[in-house]
């Protein structure tokens, strides 16, 4: 099943999908967003090879992707096609430096990412029509052109964010500046995906041609922490889950990636200025 739910005049579309097998080309239009709900996707454009996973979303546009899909059970997706003129018109009033924005969005190598759900207005956004699909495929009412809109600011904002960190970098040619924060964007979510393994930094660094200082100083420059202190913070984000989920001060240094209890609270009470004893006995007040 492949259903268009919702077009306007614009041209922006909603399509959601539930499928057991594809294999084929899928379009990213002015600026796509490609949900999954549950199941798994895997997409390659170029070298690039991307899985999403549930609450997982991919964001790009004017390009093209081969997608397969090969699961017992069907993957509900959800795409969302937003206009160019909609993006335009969103940028146009609410950011002030909107031609430097938009032209990072829409030059030729625009930023194409993969996202975790998470706190931020899009990932809320598309959870809250994630939670709906059986609904919405029954009733199409459910949904109307104003939602363009509303998710133009939210992923605008997200990619604000991105921009943000862009203007980081202060190589003198914008292709080169755009084609380094690719990499980095790349070297992140690598780290996103492994930082509970030992991760070697060298071979991160060789893998994008750059040295190893390099690859530390566009990464700091870029991200305002280095690689190491981006893993630590990752690693300790998780060690809260686990002590919120009550289990052993041991286990949750092992299970978090650190050497051992000591350097793991030494972090802990570094990071959030209370150890992580005390975090796990007050955990209702955080």
């Amino acid at each position: 099943m492949n259903k268009t739910i919702l077009t306007d005049s614009k041209g922006s579309e909603i399509r959601f999908s539930k499928v057991h097998h594809f294999n084929g080309e899928v379009c990213f239009k002015d600026f796509s967003i490609k949900y999954v709900v549950a199941g798994a996707e895997a997409y390659k454009m170029g070298k690039k090879e991307y899985t999403l996973k549930p609450n997982e979303y991919l964001v790009g546009s004017k390009t093209f992707s081969n997608v397969k899909i090969d699961n017992p059970t069907p993957v509900y997706g959800i795409c969302i096609d937003l206009s160019e003129e909609i993006i335009h018109e969103v940028i146009t009033y609410n950011y002030r430096d909107f031609p430097t924005f938009k032209n990072y969005l829409f030059d030729q190598d625009t930023i194409k990412t993969r996202f975790k759900l998470s706190n931020n207005l899009l990932g809320g956004a598309l959870k809250n029509i994630g939670n709906e699909f059986e609904s919405i495929i029954k009733n199409n009412d459910l949904l109307n052109s104003e939602i363009f809109y509303l998710l133009s600011e939210s992923l605008l904002a997200e990619q604000y964010h991105l921009f943000g960190q862009y203007k980081n970098l202060d190589a003198l040619k914008t292709t080169t500046n755009k084609r380094t924060f690719n990499l980095l964007l790349d070297s992140r979510e690598y780290i996103d995906q492994h930082y509970l393994e030992k991760i070697d930094l060298q071979n991160i660094a060789e893998n994008n041609n750059v040295s190893e200082y390099h690859f530390l100083r566009l990464f700091k420059k870029a991200f305002s922490v280095t690689p190491h202190q981006y893993i630590i913070q990752k690693r300790l984000e998780f060690s809260k889950t686990l002590l919120s989920e009550n289990y052993d001060l041991n286990d949750v240094a092992f299970l978090s990636g650190f050497a051992d209890q000591p350097s793991f609270t030494k972090c802990f009470k570094k990071k959030y200025a209370i150890t992580p004893n005390n975090f796990k006995k007050n955990i209702s007040n955080f």
